[in-house]
């Protein structure tokens, strides 16, 4: 019986950088070896992508002098677990260390570049990757979720960018905000949060294509990175992600709902990534203002309502006389008398972020109706008062609340309304 020969999966080494009489030096070094299979690129950034793609085991760079810092910076950025082995002219330990210290795992000088001592070279850094691998991952990832966390995002958002300034295609980033989660957390606790934390991480990977990112950036926040999609393409994800959120969910014996509030900015590469994030957040704020379980896509108008936001906000805290004690906002029951009216609820919504804001907290009085506890509730009110809990007491009850009582009373817990989540005032 004759049997098939299998060969194993040869060793793929980027080759980048340098002159291209170097680089064809190293390239016939790499095939060589018989085991191995060398990747040509021509520019550090063609370097990073193919890093930051995964398409390869190792990576040799020629590298220049002023290139130690940011290029190489950039290089193990994208992609922690591929090593790096620096071939330079200028051998020496000073400029060794600090290529180790831009994330170079082993440094080879080019006037004694072999065979041998290339691929001696390459097992090393190999090696040495091998241990670190879990540790920068873990630092690169939540550890609830194990998704990309904020500076994971913030670096992959930032080659992104620089794609896209490439080639003019759009890049869409999408921040995502629970719609209730803090209800769930305190009802059910908060191992039952983590819970529904895992599920949405798992369902927005399920919906996003592989090429996309998905983030969490804390708490009930999370982001998606899409290159190559423009508004509408945007908003169909954002429905998507919608519909697979809204899905119920089974926590031990209790069955729970929710929607999600995403904020969409569409950028052509010229924005950093920091930005990006901001104006994406903005616009997910406009979402929930405006009824919450929506998509928002940013527009100047939001920066500029937000920036006059901050500045009465800042007015208002020079305003408040120094130690005098404020922690609470009563909003008037004339707020709440018109549900229908958009803009009365506009402002209302306004009125409780701005407490927020202040580090206070709201309490709505007059509150009479079903429709305005639930109203309240989703604008994030903290605490509401009036018929809604109870009656007024007539003059006889009253004159005998003021009268001293017989004997101590009682100590007595605050009473929570069922159906609003909100401590009666």
């Amino acid at each position: 019986m004759t049997a098939a020969i299998t060969s194993p999966v040869p060793l793929r080494v980027l080759i980048a950088g340098g002159e291209a009489a170097h680089s064809s030096v190293t390239i016939a070094l790499v095939r060589g070896w018989g085991d191995a299979v060398a990747v040509q690129v021509g520019t550090l950034d063609d370097a990073r992508e193919a890093l930051d793609a995964g398409r390869v085991d190792c990576a040799v760079v020629h590298v220049d002098t002023d290139q130690i810092g940011s290029a190489l910076g950039q290089l193990r950025a994208a992609n922690p677990a591929v090593p790096i082995v620096a071939v330079c002219d200028w051998p020496g330990d000073q400029h060794s260390l600090a290529m180790i210290r831009a994330g170079v795992q082993e440094c080879v000088a080019a006037r004694s570049l072999t065979g041998p001592s290339l691929r001696q070279a390459v097992d090393l850094a190999m090696a040495r990757v091998g241990g670190s691998v879990d540790l920068a991952r873990r630092a690169m990832h939540d550890s609830l979720t194990d998704l990309p966390n904020r500076t994971l995002v913030l670096d992959r958002l930032e080659s992104a960018r620089r794609r896209t300034s490439r080639t003019g295609r759009p890049l869409a980033v999408l921040f995502l905000d629970l719609d209730g989660f803090k209800l769930i957390n305190d009802a059910l606790g908060h191992p039952a949060g983590d819970d529904v934390l895992v599920m949405v991480a798992q369902r927005l990977s399920a919906v996003v294509r592989p090429a996309d990112t998905v983030g969490r950036l804390g708490g009930d926040e999370f982001v998606v990175l899409c290159e190559d999609t423009d508004e509408a393409g945007a908003f169909a994800l954002g429905q998507r992600i919608r519909v697979s959120i809204a899905e119920p969910m089974r926590l031990g014996g209790t069955v729970v709902e929710m929607d999600v509030s995403i904020g969409v900015v569409v950028a052509d590469g010229n924005r950093p990534p920091a930005q990006l994030i901001r104006d994406a957040d903005t616009a997910m704020y406009r979402a929930k203002e405006n009824g919450r379980g929506r998509v928002e896509f940013f527009t100047a108008e939001m920066q500029h309502r937000a920036m006059r936001r901050l500045e009465m906000v800042s007015a208002l805290r020079s305003a408040l006389p120094r130690g005098f004690p404020v922690d609470t906002v009563k909003i008037d029951r004339s707020l709440l008398c018109q549900p229908d009216d958009a803009r009365a609820r506009r402002i209302l919504a306004s009125v409780i972020d701005l407490v927020h804001a202040l580090g206070l907290s709201a309490v709505a009085e007059g509150v009479e109706a079903d429709a305005s506890v639930i109203d309240l509730r989703r604008l994030g009110c903290d605490f509401g008062q009036g018929f809604y809990w109870g009656k007024p007491a007539s003059r006889r009850a009253h004159r005998r609340q003021r009268r001293p009582p017989p004997h101590p009373p009682h100590p007595t817990r605050p009473r929570w309304s069922v159906r609003s989540g909100w401590r009666s005032r």
